[in-house]
């Protein structure tokens, strides 16, 4: 069975023509949408309880549930300048819905998500699901909503994110060669380079775009930047490796500084997170992950283990707890930046030679 979406403008006629309590209090405002790169901003949200702002993405005009890319907490009642912050910046071509849900199981987390479809579930009218549908740039637009929930009915919706494609940038992609430098290249470039990735490797391929620009160099299945922000180097890989914690997800962008990690902690990193990847020769460490705010938690934990801050077990669970901040619009500073100074040269370490050709 399919849920049916009611959008504000149909709950807003219901107001109109019935005056019912429950429509009265289940609105999205989208009539003043701002989105300032991850950040997307609701004049107004009613809810008649407790609950959640979930912002969805689309594909060929069908919401991708429950699948979400960012939340923020919402009282019972009117709540005004409501900022849920994404996982991304959003993209000025693309539609997205925003979607009430509720609390129900009283931990004040957002938990609704693939396999967890039972708890923090979308408020209906009707029968309706509440959404709202906005593009990139904050404008409202049209979307159907309405055939997007395979997967709350049991489809899969990770397999309708990965084989649904790109359609903006017609250019012909060989345009870009294997391993050539990106210098001039547009969006349109971009978008047409990854129309065959995954869905995970699209959307952090926009995430880097929008922060840093044009990659420095590609090939078919990755993108490179270099010396941007605090990394050394950002790949982008155009196929997904599956990792379940601290929940499902797909490690896709992997992110190196320079670091000269103590071959005695190599154990501890590798127990704390499978995705910490600490290279003796090269003095670097990375974190592989979905997003870069995954990596930042990452690598931010992963000095606390290092420096013996944190025990393996402390810092496992303190990076749950950011991410369930971060879902929620609340987003820890560890998620926001390297709260360490890295190495700020190259610290190779080439050893001394015992054989001598």
């Amino acid at each position: 069975m399919k849920l049916q979406y009611l959008t504000s403008t149909a709950v807003a006629a219901l107001v109109s023509t019935f005056g019912g309590p429950a429509a009265a209090q289940n609105m999205i405002n989208t009539s003043e949408v701002t989105v300032d790169g991850a950040d997307v901003t609701f004049s107004s949200v009613m809810a008649e309880e407790d609950g959640y702002l979930v912002i969805h993405t689309t594909q060929d005009g069908e919401v991708v549930v429950p699948e979400s890319i960012g939340s923020a907490a919402v009282s019972a009642g009117e709540n005004n300048d409501v900022t849920v912050t994404t996982e991304y910046p959003l993209a000025e071509a693309e539609n997205y819905i925003a979607m009430l849900h509720v609390e129900s199981n009283g931990n004040e987390t957002y938990d609704f998500g693939p396999d967890n479809t039972d708890v923090d579930t979308p408020v209906t009218v009707d029968g309706e699901v509440v959404t709202a549908s906005f593009g990139g740039s904050g404008s409202t637009t049209e979307v159907d909503a309405a055939e997007g929930n395979e997967a709350m009915s049991g489809g899969d919706s990770s397999e309708q994110s990965a084989s649904a494609e790109m359609t903006s940038g017609e250019m012909d992609a060989e345009g870009i060669g294997s391993g050539q430098m990106a210098g001039d290249m547009t969006m349109a470039d971009l978008e047409t380079h990854i129309a065959q990735w995954p869905q995970a490797s699209k959307k952090a391929a926009m995430e880097m775009w929008d922060k840093y620009g044009a990659p420095a160099e590609m090939t078919d299945t990755l993108l490179i930047w270099r010396d941007n922000g605090p990394f050394v180097r950002t790949y982008v890989y155009g196929y997904e490796i599956d990792h379940n914690w601290p929940a499902p997800h797909k490690d896709v962008l992997q992110q190196f500084i320079h670091y000269d990690v103590p071959t005695d902690v190599f154990d501890e990193l590798a127990m704390f997170d499978g995705s910490i990847i600490a290279e003796r020769t090269k003095g670097e460490i990375s974190a592989r992950c979905h997003s870069e705010f995954a990596n930042l938690i990452a690598l931010n934990l992963g000095n606390d283990v290092i420096t013996g801050e944190k025990s393996v077990d402390e810092a496992r669970a303190a990076y749950e707890e950011a991410v369930r901040q971060h879902m929620a619009g609340n987003s820890p500073e560890i998620a926001q930046r390297l709260t360490f100074e890295p190495a700020g040269e190259d610290i190779t370490n080439a050893e001394e030679a015992v054989i001598q050709q």
